[in-house]
């Protein structure tokens, strides 16, 4: 496993302020690290201890409160102990951000997963003042240079020692004791007692499979040999079982405030469905109104486009029947147009030959007039002839009173002749008027025809549409059930998640209660331990 980095990191400045552990006795410092040494997690003790922000801890070698009062090789012994998967305890200066120092009795454990170690686990409580004097001696001795080494060997050549100048006391003053047997007796509860003594140590020493370094034990105790060794590690098991505990009581109080917070927010979330679940029933019930109303509308529509089907095609039916009737009256206009047309011809006809009679009339007052004049004529020549043409004269008159009825009856007939062509004239003009009538009226049909046919063309589309919007209809129709359908689902969909919400909020309730009781049990066998 890699060195973390800046091992023989030096903070400087440094000054004599030290600055002591909260009032709390339960006051402990927590931090976790990677395996390089980098800072992932501090607790608010921490951060009031070293005086760096919690921005400035996180991501940065733990060594950042290193004090250089501390000698390397205490922290190479740490690493080398974590880095074997076993926890470490020392006695341990750290160099707050203002330059002051602080005290604490570390316990450091690897952090394990799945066989493999994935970072370090820090819990440091109060160093006692005997503790800090002892390590304050002997890092000094270490940063000198000095050896640092034990001495348990005076214990047992003490106790030896002892028991040889009691059992030489007792041969000297033998008149104190009664007899021999009662010396040796003596002397064997003496030995006996030195050798139990020793022999419980060495089976404690045993007991604990943890290695013991010198600096560490020397610090941990004021004894020397296996009594110090054994002191070391009651003292780093109660140091283990407490910082698992501490992380435990941690963890849970951690679990406790998100269960407390979850709860809270839970409440404050079940509070928003419930208003938005009310909300969402009275928009429910506006929209399944709606929807009712709309069906209604869809029905009604769907009516009315029956209606409107109906009324076109009846309307159809009457435009065809108009086109038939055009029909007719076009067949009917256009015969009267012909036949205007025909009597207009034998009217003009009827006048030429009018013409032709006016001409004879002409020819016939000519000859009246000549007669008359021959007439004339003749009465004069009679008279001359005396009596002889009397009977001549009377023919004369006669001539003459013939030629006279003959001009006036030419008279009468050009007068007749007049009047029937001034007539005949009007008739061709007002038949001329009535050809031209007939002729705007035939366009007029044939216009109002052609009117009818888009007209009827325009129902029979409006009866495609009309058609198609009954469809439609009907399809929204079966939409408008199915959104009253759908709204019902989700009216019960509304209901249920707000049933949910309520078992959530009582299984975060439970989970809140089950947190606090954790913490509590924490606390009683942490204070037990």
């Amino acid at each position: 496993m890699a060195r973390p980095v800046n091992v023989m990191r030096l903070n400087l400045p440094v000054t004599n302020v030290e600055h002591t552990f909260p009032p709390d006795p339960s006051a402990k410092i927590i931090s976790v690290t990677d395996t390089k040494g980098i800072i992932t997690y501090v607790n608010d003790t921490f951060v009031q201890m070293c005086g760096y922000s919690r921005e400035e801890l996180l991501g940065k070698p733990h060594n950042i409160v290193r004090h250089p009062d501390m000698p390397a090789a205490v922290f190479k012994l740490m690493w080398d102990t974590i880095q074997q998967g076993k926890s470490f305890m020392g006695i341990v200066k750290n160099r707050s951000k203002d330059g002051g120092f602080y005290w604490v009795n570390a316990f450091i454990i690897p952090i394990v997963e799945n066989g493999r170690i994935t970072g370090y686990e820090s819990v440091r409580t109060a160093a006692t003042r005997n503790q800090i004097a002892c390590a304050e001696k002997i890092y000094a001795r270490i940063n000198a240079g000095k050896k640092i080494s034990k001495r348990w060997y005076l214990l047992n050549a003490g106790s030896y020692a002892l028991f040889l100048a009691t059992a030489g006391y007792m041969v000297l003053d033998a008149h104190m004791f009664s007899s021999v047997p009662c010396l040796l007796v003596t002397i064997g509860i003496i030995g006996y007692n030195i050798y139990r003594k020793n022999h419980m140590l060495d089976l404690l020493s045993r007991k604990f499979d943890t290695s013991v370094d010198t600096v560490n034990s020397l610090i941990y105790s004021d004894r020397t040999g296996v009594e110090s060794d054994v002191i070391y590690n009651i003292i780093y098991n109660i140091k283990e079982v407490d910082s698992i505990m501490t992380r435990i009581k941690e963890t849970s109080e951690q679990i406790d405030d998100l269960a407390t917070e979850g709860l809270l927010q839970h409440e404050q979330n079940i509070n928003h469905v419930r208003s938005r679940t009310e909300a969402m029933k009275t928009i429910l019930t506006e929209m399944n109104s709606i929807a009712d109303d709309l069906a209604k509308m869809i029905a009604m529509v769907h009516d009315n486009s029956q209606q409107t089907v109906e009324t076109s095609t009846q309307t159809s039916q009457l435009i065809a029947q108009g086109q038939n009737n055009s029909d007719q009256a076009l067949a009917i206009i256009d015969g009267l147009y012909h036949s205007i047309t025909q009597i207009t011809t034998d009217i003009q006809e009827l006048a030429a030959n009018v013409d032709a009679i006016e001409q004879a009339s002409r020819l016939i007052k000519g000859v009246a007039n000549q007669t008359n004049l021959l007439a004339l004529n003749a009465a004069i020549e009679a008279a001359r002839s005396g009596e002889a043409g009397k009977g001549f004269a009377v023919v004369a008159d006669d001539i003459r009173s013939l030629s006279t009825r003959t001009e006036q009856a030419t008279l009468q007939i050009q007068s007749l002749i007049l009047g029937f062509k001034k007539t005949a004239k009007q008739t061709v003009n007002i038949a001329k008027r009535n050809q031209e009538q007939a002729q705007d009226g035939v366009e007029h049909m044939h216009a109002s025809h052609d009117k009818l046919e888009e007209v009827l063309q325009s129902v029979n589309n409006i009866n495609t549409l009309i058609s198609n919007v009954s469809k439609a209809v009907r399809t929204h129709e079966s939409t408008a059930h199915d959104i009253t359908k759908k709204v019902h689902k989700i009216d019960v969909m509304s209901k249920n998640t707000l049933t949910s919400t309520q078992d959530n909020l009582k299984q975060v309730q439970e989970l809140q209660s089950l947190a606090s009781m954790l913490n509590d049990m924490v606390t009683r066998f942490a204070r037990k331990v």
